[in-house]
Formats: structure tokens, sequence, C-alpha cells
């Protein structure tokens, strides 16, 4: 159970990078002016290859947005799975290992004072 909670946490730290990159991507996106830029050298074939490419551009930002969205519910998801591994839940388990090993401990006193214990 430990080594799946450990691959669950890896899992949500890669996907909030992913989400936090796309985030950046988004913005950075949402801050280029139209057009890419006309001055310049040039520029005016620049200005034209981006506005054939502004369509484009909508299409990969929305795409980009669709990737975020289900990243973000895939990282609810995950985060729901979590949630009932809290720090009582190991103390819990702890607890159980103790008084088991406990258990263990005493069951062999008693056959040792006692002889075997069950069906001879």
């Amino acid at each position: 159970m430990a080594a799946r909670l450990g691959a669950l946490q890896g899992a949500n730290a890669a996907l909030e990078r992913e989400r936090d990159g796309l985030a950046v991507a988004l913005a950075q996106q949402a801050c280029a002016p139209a057009g890419g830029g006309g001055g310049g050298a040039g520029g005016g074939a620049v200005g034209a290859a981006a506005a054939g490419g502004g369509e484009a551009g909508l299409v990969e930002l929305a795409q980009l947005r669709q990737a975020h969205a289900s990243l973000q519910r895939e990282r609810d998801q995950l985060a729901d799975d979590l949630a009932p591994f809290t720090r009582s839940f190991f103390e819990e388990i702890e607890d159980l290992k103790y008084n088991y090993s406990v258990a263990l401990q005493r069951v062999d006193e008693y056959a040792q004072r006692f002889g075997a214990l069950g069906p001879s």
C-alpha cells in the first residue's frame, strides 16, 4: 500500500508540474501580441504568416485548455484517492503492527509455558 501511495504521490507531482507548464504556456500565449510582431525587416512576411496562423493559435490554445482541464480532473481524482491516507491512518497501521507483534510474543510465551496450543 505504501508503494501505491508513493506512486500516486509521484504521479500527482508530475501532473502538477505539467499543469504548471501548461499554465505558463497559456499565459505566454495570452500575453503574446496578435500577429506575432510586424516591425523590422521581413516583418510583413511574419505578420502575414501569423495572420494565417492565428486560427491555428486559437486551436492550440483550445487544445491546451482541454489538456489542462483533463489534467486538473486527473489530479483531483488522485487527490481524492489519497484523501483517506492521513497521518492518523498510518499511525493506526503502526499501532496494529505493534499489537500484532506483542500478540505473537504472548503466543510464544504461552506455548513455552503450557505446551503447544491446538490439536495434537
